[in-house]
């Protein structure tokens, strides 16, 4: 908020500096977006990406200079979903189907037993996926969730 006395004009050069440097930031990220997305197509798979549960440590150590920084995957990734969730959709879809196959499979091999495979699928994929974002609302890096117990609580649920 600008102060009551400041100049008129030193207010629309701020103005305009922000404005230029949101303008820059926005361009950056649609064309970070861009090539993720023609790489998708490209490839036609999703295969480049990494695993998001581990890559996306909210307490990680500052990383050395040349190498990425992982924060920045997480808050894209939640970018993606907010703004093209269409297009994470159509880059979800083979991993989709193939957990629906996994599923399908444990459950007529007796391994599991689901009412709904696809609603059972359905759960797993948003709890793998939410527990990486849920890290980072907890303070102690001892009490966060890791890769393996999300799974172990999708494979074995609350058997009650």
């Amino acid at each position: 908020m600008p102060e009551e006395n400041e100049p008129a004009w030193r207010e629309r050069a701020v103005a305009r500096s922000l404005n230029a440097a949101r303008s820059r930031a926005e361009q950056r990220v649609q064309r970070f977006l861009d090539a993720a997305f023609e790489l998708i197509v490209e490839k036609g798979t999703t295969e480049f990406t990494i695993r998001l549960h581990d890559w996306c440590d909210p307490g990680e150590a500052p990383r050395k200079r040349g190498t990425h920084h992982r924060r920045a995957i997480s808050e894209f990734s939640m970018h993606l979903a907010v703004n093209h969730a269409d297009r994470v959709r159509g880059a979800l879809a083979p991993q989709t189907h193939l957990l629906h196959e996994l599923v399908d499979a444990a459950a007529e091999a007796g391994a599991i037993k689901v009412a709904d495979t696809r609603r059972a699928t359905a759960l797993i994929q948003q709890t793998v996926m939410f527990s990486w974002f849920g890290n980072r609302l907890v303070e102690n890096p001892k009490q966060r969730l890791t890769a393996q117990e999300t799974w172990e609580f999708c494979l074995h649920g609350l058997d009650g």
